[in-house]
């Protein structure tokens, strides 16, 4: 079958995606995006206003704490980071919805990397790499999951971690059925297990919570009209012995979630989050002026673990609130499935908000998704609005 050449730009853009979020691929390869995103019906709307506000409002903060840069001068800084959310929304207005198809066998076959390192017991091939990976214990230690995780292809076990949930989010929108979906779910699932990454787990929890909803809403009005089903009885058994197996075994479970600590592991969390919170405190207004804040602590350089306190704290707390207002403003019943799980892993890791990066512009991709823009694709969007209707249509 000979490939046509719009195929061939899709696969193009797929790569660029996928590449930058590999180690040692420098993140301004997203750039290369912009030439193939940007075509005769690129229309702005009102969200490219608000972007130009936030990247006008931190050139103005910038310009007023100009101590801040000479400190620790750094070329990188001089170009207001926030700029770069250009490159996250043209990907999210314009990118075809076929590129998503490649991803998710990208995304497959570095999972197929990450089993490799995993047998082979290391966490990532690259020796450079390894030696940079801090705060981690020998592989396996002390039979705990949480030192098994693995970096596949990615800087870190997090970063391989956020491409992971994305391949779930994706498996729903794109509606992908039958015996492929099926080989996806297992193949992500294994992804899971060897990333092991636990804000990661808890989003993906939220997000099949809130995919499966409608099952438990028509289960209470099946019980409620005393309707019962063979599948309630066995749903019903299944249920009982999950919960059974959960509590003959916890110990064993909290072991593994709290990486065999007495008390409750936030893997530093605590120190780095009061930390940024004092910070906001002491710099409501201004923030950093709108430089990127890294925290030196103990000798580490920390970034917020946390999205919008990071942006809090990088930018203070009015330009934050654009930022938030950015964000909830796009929120409809078409996208919610897929930004409040990565809003929930926002609430424990940086994840958003860098600029561009892969978890930008998948999230604007998703911030993005409204009525208008399901008709209007030309890829079939249209079943998917159907099956995504919840006024008129159950949720797969």
């Amino acid at each position: 079958m000979r490939i046509s050449n719009f195929d061939i730009k899709n696969f193009l853009i797929a790569v660029l995606l996928i590449l930058p979020s590999f180690a040692f691929v420098p993140l301004y390869g997203y750039f290369l995006l912009v030439p193939l995103l940007i075509t005769r019906n690129t229309k702005l709307d009102y969200n490219i206003y608000i972007i130009v506000l936030i990247v006008l409002l931190c050139v103005v903060n910038q310009m007023f704490n100009l101590i801040v840069l000479l400190r620790d001068f750094t070329y990188t800084d001089v170009i207001p980071y926030t700029i770069f959310m250009s490159v996250s929304y043209l990907f999210g207005k314009n990118v075809d919805v076929r590129v998503f198809h490649y991803l998710l066998i990208f995304i497959s076959l570095e999972i197929f990397v990450g089993v490799l390192e995993y047998m082979a017991e290391v966490k990532t091939f690259f020796p450079a790499l390894a030696e940079n990976i801090s705060g981690e214990a020998p592989f396996g230690y002390k039979g705990l999951f949480y030192y098994k995780r693995v970096a596949g292809l990615s800087t870190n076990s997090s970063a391989f971690a956020y491409k992971v949930i994305i391949g779930f989010l994706l498996l729903h929108f794109l509606r992908v059925k039958g015996r492929k979906y099926f080989i996806y779910t297992a193949i992500f699932t294994i992804g899971l297990i060897i990333t092991f990454t636990r804000s990661v787990i808890l989003a993906t929890l939220v997000f099949f919570a809130l995919v499966n909803s409608h099952h438990i809403k028509n289960f209470l009005n099946d019980v409620l009209s005393k309707k019962f089903k063979v599948l309630y009885v066995l749903l019903g058994i299944a249920l009982v012995i999950f919960v059974l197996a959960t509590l003959s075994s916890w110990e064993d479970l909290y072991f593994q979630l709290n990486r065999g600590m007495e008390d409750a592991d936030l893997s530093q969390r605590d120190v780095v989050l009061g930390k940024y919170y004092e910070f906001v405190k002491e710099n409501p207004f201004f923030g950093n002026g709108s430089y990127k804040l890294w925290m030196n602590i103990n000798g580490e350089l920390f970034h917020g673990h946390n999205s919008f306190l990071q942006t809090f704290a990088s930018h203070g707390i009015v330009i934050g609130l654009v930022f938030v207002y950015f964000v909830f403003r796009n929120m409809n019943r078409y996208n919610y499935y897929y930004l409040i799980p990565i809003l929930t892993l926002s609430m424990f890791q940086y994840v958003i908000f860098w600029g561009v990066s892969f978890m930008d512009l998948m999230f604007f991709y998703f911030l993005f998704i409204t009525k208008e823009s399901l008709i209007q694709d030309s890829s079939g969007k249209n079943e998917r609005l159907e099956t995504m209707e919840p006024s008129t249509k159950k949720h797969v």
